[in-house]
């Protein structure tokens, strides 16, 4: 990337100027160069996402070169206020994410001229509308269209097979369990039989619907919700004792991991178990997932407080995945808090 001469004569900033380092800035954040990003990003930078979420540099930075982070980031006109030493830019901002969403954007940048360099200090996105994806939940796409398939294969998985490298870590009944992607609903009926309270959340309808006819215990109760905000499931106030996310994490792109993780921790009870699976092998058709290794999930979860306690490598269960040659990371934290 050519990145634009960022020592100008600081007595005449010009629009133009600003225009070329935004979009050297915002182009350097969708292509990962470290280089360019790191240059123009004071050490004292601070970002606040559509999301509310805040950033400072280091961690911004970190999740970007992890990423990718962005897909896309449009610049529509620039409004610039400026002096001899500090801009204001702000303008209407597409930001596209590998998930297939979506934001539009008022941007508003606070640059100053520091030691003859212009670099960005604050950030702020406010979005316009609600954010736009190519399915109602990245990372349901083939679940719905192949639900008749799926459905029998995911009844026929007992719970102390399938889990059994974490069966000793859930909390002694009667318990609140969260279940994220409960599918079918096998887990949380099991779950329910044992004299645990579960929340189960299943975005996609075909599932969920299947879910309540085959398993009508008034110990459930399910939620249409999806990570990475849980919207729902945070609105009942509550937090549990244990979540499961069983084949879920690796739906999610690295910007939407960051703010999951943030959201589970905080849906953790004191002492709260935390268990989840990573897939790692061929993908299957029309599904959409990531390649997530257990190290960058547990240093994620660090972050937010959470303690590993649980770290294996196991077989598929499925025989058709087994032959696959898919295998699957079994990770627990415990939360502190």
């Amino acid at each position: 990337m050519t990145e634009p001469d960022t020592c100008a004569d600081e007595a005449h900033p010009t629009p133009d100027l600003l225009r070329r380092l935004e979009t050297a800035r915002t182009q350097a954040l969708v292509t990962q160069d470290m280089v360019v990003a790191e240059r123009l990003h004071a050490p004292d930078y601070q970002l606040i996402t559509p999301t509310g979420r805040t950033f400072d540099k280091a961690g911004y930075l970190a999740a970007v070169a992890a990423g990718p982070f962005y897909s896309g980031w449009e610049i529509g006109p620039l409004d610039v206020r400026l002096s001899p030493r500090m801009a204001i830019v702000r303008y209407r901002a597409r930001l596209g994410f590998p998930s297939g969403t979506v934001i539009d954007c008022w941007h508003t940048d606070s640059w100053e001229l520091r030691d003859g360099q212009w670099q960005a200090v604050w950030s702020q996105a406010t979005q316009l509308q609600a954010p736009r994806s190519t399915a109602k939940v990245p990372g349901t796409q083939g679940y719905a269209e192949q639900a008749d398939e799926l459905i029998p294969r995911y009844e026929a998985q007992a719970f102390e097979h399938k889990h059994r490298a974490e069966l000793h870590l859930l909390p002694a009944a009667p318990a609140r369990v969260l279940d994220v992607g409960a599918g079918t609903g096998a887990d949380a009926a099991w779950l329910a039989a044992q004299g645990h309270e579960v929340v189960a959340v299943e975005p996609t309808a075909r599932l969920r619907e299947a879910a309540m006819a085959l398993h009508p215990d008034p110990s459930i109760r399910w939620i249409d919700d999806s990570l990475p905000g849980l919207a729902v499931v945070r609105a009942l106030g509550e937090r549990f004792d244990a979540i499961l996310l069983t084949a879920v994490w690796m739906h999610l792109d690295a910007f939407d991991r960051d703010e999951a993780m943030a959201r589970l921790a905080a849906l953790l009870a004191p002492d709260g178990i935390l268990m989840m699976s990573l897939r790692h092998g061929p993908l299957p058709e029309g599904r959409r997932m990531f390649d997530v290794s257990g190290a960058e999930t547990i240093e994620r979860a660090r972050r937010q407080g959470l303690r590993c306690v649980l770290d294996v490598e196991t077989e598929s269960t499925q025989e058709a995945n087994l032959a696959a040659g898919i295998t699957w990371t079994r990770l627990a934290f415990r939360s502190a808090r």
